[in-house]
């Protein structure tokens, strides 16, 4: 939880008690007996000043998270239970996957995510691929992933030796290593000058991504973190295959680049 959030809210002796009782509450969504120490991380909170347009009202409301929350998953981070609120408003979806090419080393395509760029990327640089479906529904329509489905799928991923992705929403549900934390493995050098976006999913590997993208080549200037790709056009480099959706270059445009010389 961060210092820039605590100070959002007025904590209170019976707040740090309810705090300590949530654990034994057998409530179906606890996050409702927060005070809402996310907000400050909420994007469409922020960008509104609307509390219904917030983890407190999506909490409340089914229909609203489902239709008006970016399943960011930043209130995840702040929330003291580390409750999945961004998929809780639908039912399950199962994961499923479809091996394309064998490899010893694998890249792993989200469908509907990162297919502009995933097999172009396999061929070039001479991987397998699996292609993976479902993911799209739980970033998008806030579906939690179906366990058994999910057991499934590492038990598969698992098998291969080395299996890389593209995409955050991968990433974040199977913990799969990231492509642009591997470029080098490939030999791959990239002559890039300037700001460099990241997606909310990878937060969490900001300075793995950045050491490794200084490593071949990468000339960061400025690191943006709270521009949300699904609210707008974020400014400087993405590291999001959806940011080509919104006509804003990808690091896998420059990789692609330098790949097809």
């Amino acid at each position: 939880m961060k210092l820039k959030t605590l100070s959002t809210v007025k904590i209170t002796p019976k707040l740090l008690l309810n705090f300590i009782q949530l654990p034994f509450k057998k409530v179906q969504k606890p996050c409702i007996y927060c005070p809402g120490i996310c907000i400050s991380v909420c994007p469409t909170f922020i960008n509104t000043g609307n509390l219904s347009l917030s983890p407190l009202g999506y909490s409340r409301y089914e229909d609203l998270g489902r239709n008006n929350c970016l399943k960011c998953w930043r209130c995840v981070s702040e929330c003291p239970l580390n409750y999945p609120l961004p998929e809780s408003y639908a039912s399950e979806v199962k994961l499923d996957l479809e091996v394309l090419k064998e490899g010893e080393i694998v890249l792993l395509s989200a469908r509907k995510l990162d297919d502009k760029y995933s097999y172009g990327l396999s061929g070039l640089l001479g991987t397998g691929l699996i292609s993976i479906n479902g993911l799209v529904e739980r970033y998008d329509e806030g579906r939690p992933v179906n366990p058994s489905s999910l057991k499934r799928i590492l038990r598969v991923l698992k098998s291969y030796g080395k299996v890389y992705t593209i995409s955050p929403e991968s990433f974040h549900t199977l913990s799969v290593p990231l492509l642009i934390e591997n470029l080098a493995e490939f030999s791959i050098r990239l002559n890039y000058n300037g700001p460099i976006h990241i997606p909310c999913l990878l937060l969490s590997r900001e300075e793995k991504i950045i050491q490794a993208l200084i490593s071949i080549g990468v000339r960061p200037t400025k690191i943006i973190r709270d521009q949300c790709l699904k609210m707008g056009e974020p400014e400087g480099l993405s590291l999001c295959p959806r940011a080509s959706m919104r006509n804003v270059k990808t690091i896998f445009d420059e990789i692609l680049a330098s790949l097809s010389y």
